[in-house]
């Protein structure tokens, strides 16, 4: 007869020892025989060293995204616990992700899950819109790892981009309107625009777009007049939310103002010795008489 010790079970229990049809696999056991005679033990053999290790194969399916998630799907196979394997209770799988290029302010999601021992699928929530992530799929037996992980990359969805900053107006010229802002750090897809629109009276007049900063430059406008300026971030998919500045006014014609105050210098600088020369006129005519 055989019998198998658990060591992980306190030998004081007397439940240590397990039948050769209880052990489990991925699980280290010290196994006896005892030889009998009139059901009474004569001899134990020396102790051996048992473990069955299942080798578990775990094949990854074409994974899915959305643009905070990915989902994983596997099947597990096994050469040497094939008819054991849909019973293992205690088999489950570790599922997690991290984006390729690791930074401190990008998120790693990660979920561990118990599915079917034949496999199953697991979300893994949380995560960063389009980013690539290196996600696994880690066998676990009991709370304790077995087998080597199964690896697959896969690049999260487009999202929406981050609101730009507060706008900041300001007059190069009475008829020009200069905006800034900070340009928008996470864009979350293909493209990096902002768009700039300046209205009137609710109506777009003039757009701009700027791929490098969040600046732009509205020239030839209406002197004294109230115009509001939207910008947005645009990632070739989405918009972020319009942020508006509050009524910009261009200034007065200056340069009309001093055409006229040049026209009046003028006539002064003319017309002051023709009325001298009249005065004197007149003096002399009132004179001769």
């Amino acid at each position: 007869m055989l019998k198998c010790c658990d060591p992980s079970v306190s030998s004081d229990s007397g439940n240590n020892f397990k039948n050769l049809s209880k052990l489990e696999p991925f699980t280290d056991y010290t196994c006896i025989g005892q030889i009998k005679e009139n059901n009474v033990i004569i001899k134990n053999t020396t102790a051996i060293h048992v473990r069955v290790d299942c080798e578990l194969k775990i094949e990854n399916k074409e994974p899915t995204s959305t643009n905070t998630s990915i989902e994983l799907s596997w099947t597990t196979t096994s050469l040497n616990c094939e008819k054991v394997l849909p019973e293992l209770e205690k088999l489950s799988y570790d599922c997690r992700c991290h984006p390729d290029n690791w930074k401190h302010d990008q998120k790693s999601g990660q979920l561990t899950v118990n599915k079917q021992p034949r496999g199953g699928t697991c979300e893994v929530s949380g995560l960063t819109p389009f980013i690539d992530y290196t996600c696994s799929v880690q066998p676990t037996y009991n709370d304790q790892l077995v087998s080597q992980p199964t690896v697959v990359t896969k690049k999260t969805g487009v999202g929406v981009p981050d609101d730009v900053g507060t706008l900041k107006p300001s007059f190069p010229e009475h008829n020009v309107i200069k905006v800034t802002c900070h340009a928008v750090k996470h864009f979350f897809g293909p493209k990096t625009i902002h768009i700039a629109n300046l209205t009137y009276g609710g109506v777009i007049q003039r757009s701009q777009n700027n791929s490098k900063k969040c600046e732009f430059e509205f020239k030839d406008l209406s002197y004294s007049t109230d115009y509001v300026v939207e910008v947005v971030a645009f990632n070739g998919h989405f918009s972020s939310k319009k942020v508006r500045s509050q009524t910009v006014n261009t200034l007065y014609n200056d340069k009309a103002v001093i055409i006229r105050l040049s026209i009046f210098f003028i006539i002064c600088v003319v017309m002051v010795p023709v009325f001298y020369k009249i005065k004197i006129y007149m003096k002399k005519h009132r004179n001769s008489q």
